[in-house]
């Protein structure tokens, strides 16, 4: 899974859920 381009897109996209699916991410 490309977790570097889910961040980019993420952040353009919003950054309070950024922060959150990053943790969920690292689970």
């Amino acid at each position: 899974y490309g977790s570097k381009e889910t961040i980019k897109q993420c952040k353009q996209k919003a950054k309070d859920r950024c922060k959150f699916f990053a943790t969920t991410s690292r689970l």
